[in-house]
Formats: structure tokens, C-alpha cells, sequence
């Protein structure tokens, strides 16, 4: 559809830069959104290792104890500055697994170096579970906007994720 149309173009636009290697391409028009100037913001090699290890997390999240979630979630508020671009990646993220649910073909993918990993973690999370991710990273991005403490913020976040990653089942007892 017209999406794919608009990522041509920003990768297009991309690779007339001469200062961005062709590697990172892919995923800055991905996270981007159909945004030009935010895909050159995010066509850097920082960019794209926060990137790397916040999906090495999203992919491991079943293998992660309840607890390591804690400090997954201090390490990602740390850089304020940074919170909303790693907000957008793992949207990015939800919506792949999205893609990978329906069948689709994977050159929908945002990131499509993530195939496989995206592939592994759809197969054992409902759709439901995905949803509940996405309307989660929505909600949390809301409550920073009233400047609510990114650290609690991002604690709940990746709680929220993890049960997801887990099947939606809630580790804790009901109070």
C-alpha cells in the first residue's frame, strides 16, 4: 500500500546521505515511521546498538527471571533524552510481532535483520499479549508526558512485557 510507497522514498532519501552505511538503513526507515528527519536521527551507529540490545532483551524476555526486569527498567530510564526513541523501538517491535502473527510476508517487517528472533517470540505470546504490549508502550509514553518518574515507568513497562512474553500470566498474587 501507500506505507511501503513512503519508506522507498525515506530509504531513497537515506542513501544519498554519504555519511550513513547502507546497514543501517533499514532500521532507521523502520523506526522512523514514514518520518524523514527522524530517520536520519536515527541512522547512527549508537542508534542502532541501543537498538540491537533493547531487542536482545525483547527476544530473551522468556528466559529472564520476574526480577531482572527491575533493572532492565533502571537501565532503560537512565538517559531521559533517550527514553522515547527506545519507546519507538520497541513499538517497532510489538508491531513486527504483529506482522509475523498474521502471516504476512516478512518484507512488511520494520526490522527485518529481526526475522527470526521476531518469529520465535510471536510463536508464544497471543495476539492479545501482543496488543496489551503496544497499548502498554502507549500508556507508559502518555504517563512521561505528565512527567510521571521514568524509572517507576519504566519498571512497569517491562513488568508489563514480561508477563506478556510469558502468556499474559501474572507471576504475582492476586491482592
Amino acid at each position: 500500500g501507500s506505507e511501503m510507497c513512503i519508506r522507498d522514498r525515506v530509504e531513497s532519501i537515506l542513501r544519498r546521505q554519504h555519511d550513513i552505511s547502507e546497514e543501517m538503513i533499514p532500521s532507521a526507515v523502520g523506526m522512523a515511521n514514514g518520518s524523514v528527519g527522524e530517520a536520519l536521527n536515527y541512522a547512527h551507529e549508537d542508534v542502532v546498538e541501543k537498538r540491537n540490545h533493547l531487542f536482545e532483551v525483547l527476544s530473551q524476555l522468556r528466559a529472564k527471571e520476574e526480577v531482572e526486569m527491575l533493572s532492565v527498567g533502571e537501565e532503560f530510564a537512565k538517559d531521559k533524552k533517550e527514553v522515547k526513541l527506545q519507546l519507538g523501538m520497541i513499538r517497532s517491535w510489538y508491531r513486527d510481532l504483529m506482522v509475523v502473527q498474521s502471516g504476512a510476508n516478512t518484507s512488511l517487517l520494520t526490522n527485518r535483520d529481526w526475522s527470526e528472533a521476531l518469529a520465535d517470540v510471536g510463536r508464544h505470546m497471543t495476539a492479545k499479549n501482543v496488543l496489551d504490549g503496544l497499548a502498554l508502550v502507549d500508556e507508559v509514553e502518555a504517563s512521561l508526558r505528565v512527567n510521571v518518574n521514568a524509572r517507576l515507568a519504566a519498571e512497569r513497562l517491562f513488568l508489563g512485557l514480561y508477563t506478556g512474553a510469558m502468556g499474559g500470566r501474572c507471576a504475582t498474587v492476586d491482592r
